[in-house]
This record gives C-alpha cells, structure tokens and sequence, in this order.
C-alpha cells in the first residue's frame, strides 16, 4: 500500500509539472498535500516528505504552518544548509516578516554550513539592511548576484536592494561609478561574461572590487564599492588611486586569456567624490 501511494505522489508531481493551468495546479497541489500528509502519518520522519509538503504550504501563504513542518524537517536533518535556509525563510514570514529567534537561528545554522548558499545570502541581506547595517547588506547581496543569471527576477530584486542600501548609505562609503560599453568594431556573443573590476594603479594585480555582467548588458553602468572586494582582500577604499578594466571573458574565468576584449582607464583618484569613468572595450587580447 505504502509504494503504491508513493507511487501516486510521484504521479501527481509530474502532472504538476506538465500542468500550466493555474486552477488544475491548485487541485492537483491539494491532492498532494492530502497524499503526502497522509503518508507522514505513517513515516514523520520522512524528511522528503515533510519538505515538499513545507514548499506547498509556503506557496499557499500558510507560513505558520510551513514554518512548523520545516522545523520538524530540521531537527532529523541539521546539517541540511538548504534547509536550514529554507526553514529561516518560512520562519521569518510566518513572524510578520520579522526575524524571529527561530528566524534567526536557523539564518545562522545555514551560513554556518554553507557561507554561499544562495537563500541564506539573501535574508542575510534582509536582516542586516533591517537592522541599519547597510554594508552587510550590501555585500550579501553582492554574492548572492554572483551566483546567478544577471537577467533573472531574482537578480533584479537583488539589485534594486544593493541600490537601496547604497541610498541609505549616502556618502559614507567611497565608491566609483563605471560606465562601459563595447566598440562598434568589436562583437562578442550576448551570453559571454564581463568582468568589471578596480586595482591599484600600478601595483598589485589583484581586484580591490569586481563586478560580473553579460556582453548583453550592454552598454550599462556599474558602481564599485567595498562590498565587492575579494575574500580576504583589500578594499577599494584603501587605495590612493586605481585603475578600472572591463574585461570580456572568453573563457568564463576573471584571469585574463588570449582572446579575450579589454578595456582600460587611466589612473583615477579615490580621494575625490563621486568619482566616475568610462571605459570602451576596444582591444583584443
């Protein structure tokens, strides 16, 4: 009986997925929450289950009770970082969207066991720009945006938030505003990845910040700030004066390679305000 009825989630799962009417989904998601429900009586600690049926409850708005069969999903599996994740962020809406002890817990048992993980990232974002920290907020986002298609919802979401954050900021974090753009003689496919990036004007090589875009972003403009220096680098700030490149990448990696189109500002101040540059990629490695 069990397989059997395992059997049919596993049927009504792949209806939903073929399924694009939105009154069919709602039917068929009940009938799993009913199915999966009902197995769970017979296995709570099925932690599949108890996940699955966690998601649907958050897609319906019943946070409070998604909240609560994801924490009985935690405490068989703790060292589940996406979990964890996923449990803080059903914990935070059912809190009014507030961070609850339980919100916050299980926000720090997530980054604990995974620091990049893409979810975390983001209510670590949410929970320092709450609490006034606007830096943090920053750079959670910044490497949540590393993580993914720069074109996504998501990846707009995060963006408008890193501009939030910055507006809150004011002037209190130095920062230099990029604009760069391809040369018409040039051409490179939409897809290939852009890396824009500051570093001390004739010293070491290694990025104080960098950005990653798309060859369809283009042309576009970046701000680089302290929030996007490298793991354990030096910051932007640090600098008396830099130089900005805007590197097309043809092979996906921020080390540069034959082949590759460049662009390149002349040495820029970091003691002055709203420090700006412009950079046409027009040369070819």
């Amino acid at each position: 009986l069990g397989a059997s009825e395992d059997a049919l989630i596993s049927e009504l799962m792949e209806k939903r997925l073929a399924n694009r009417d939105s009154e069919a989904d709602a039917q068929i998601r009940q009938q799993l929450q009913q199915k999966i429900a009902g197995r769970l009586q017979n296995q709570p600690d099925n932690v599949y289950y108890l996940v699955m049926l966690a998601r649907m409850l958050l897609e319906d708005g019943e946070f409070l009770q998604s909240s609560a069969t994801y924490q009985r999903a935690v405490r068989i599996a703790p060292e589940d970082a996406d979990l964890q994740a996923e449990y803080a962020q059903a914990a935070y809406f059912a809190s009014g969207n507030r961070f609850s002890p339980e919100a916050d817990s299980a926000l720090d048992s997530a980054l604990a066991l995974d620091p990049n993980n893409l979810t975390a990232l983001g209510l670590k974002g949410i929970r320092a720009f709450e609490s006034g920290d606007y830096l943090v907020a920053i750079t959670s986002w910044q490497n949540a945006l590393q993580a993914i298609h720069p074109s996504t919802p998501q990846a707009e979401s995060l963006k408008a938030g890193i501009e939030r954050a910055r507006e809150q900021m004011g002037d209190s974090m130095p920062s230099l505003r990029v604009s760069v753009s391809l040369a018409p003689e040039l051409t490179a496919d939409s897809g290939q990845v852009i890396y824009v990036f500051a570093r001390e004007w004739q010293g070491s090589p290694m990025p104080l910040a960098v950005a990653r875009l798309q060859v369809a972003d283009l042309p576009t403009t970046v701000v680089l700030d302290d929030s996007m220096a490298m793991p354990n680098g030096k910051l932007l700030s640090s600098a008396d004066r830099v130089e900005v490149v805007a590197r097309i990448s043809s092979t996906g990696s921020v080390a540069p390679s034959a082949g590759d189109l460049e662009g390149a500002s002349e040495a820029l101040s970091m003691k002055k305000q709203g420090i700006a540059a412009t950079i046409v990629i027009d040369r070819k490695l």
